[in-house]
């Protein structure tokens, strides 16, 4: 027979179920991802210096440094990504001599072309940087380095570890 006492009964318990099932299935949040900056000033422990602005990208001013412009910062995570940019002072096989002696300005090759570098493990006050190494120096455009300097072709392998100055 049937009882509305009953069934207010069997819908209240029905109900309390669904709401413990519902509470105890709900997962915590997932906590923000900070994305920190990568443009700043930061010296490795090797002491080579990287400057990296929102237009430029430097190691220093020595005759083993290079330098670009047009940066463009590609994040590829909260911690990683790619700089791009037109050397304005790269390697320069004419003033470099046999014995290892490397030299870098303005009048190299490269100089008005595409490279890159790949940064990881970005923090507030840390990061890896590796410049781009491989059989191609630089490239023509932007759209070829992208292409070109990637980390699943092998261009990044050492890795400089840097604290920001």
């Amino acid at each position: 027979m049937f009882s509305f006492k009953k069934s207010r009964v069997v819908i209240l318990s029905l109900v309390v179920v669904f709401i413990a099932a519902f509470v105890t299935s709900c997962k915590e949040p997932e906590p923000a991802l900070v994305s920190y900056n990568i443009q700043g000033n930061w010296v490795s422990s090797w002491g080579e210096i990287y400057n990296i602005t929102e237009t430029t990208f430097d190691t220093g001013d020595t005759d083993w440094s290079y330098a670009g412009d047009n940066l463009v910062i590609e994040p590829l995570t909260y911690n990683s990504g790619y700089l791009y940019f037109k050397y304005t002072k790269a390697f320069c096989k004419t003033h470099s001599d046999k014995s290892g002696v490397y030299v870098y300005d303005t009048d190299s090759e490269h100089v008005g072309k595409w490279y890159a570098v790949y940064y990881k493990d970005l923090t507030e006050t840390s990061v890896q940087i590796s410049g781009a190494y491989g059989s191609v120096p630089s490239t023509e455009t932007l759209e070829e380095a992208k292409k070109v300097f990637t980390v699943e072709k092998g261009y990044y392998e050492g890795f400089s570890e840097c604290v920001r100055k």
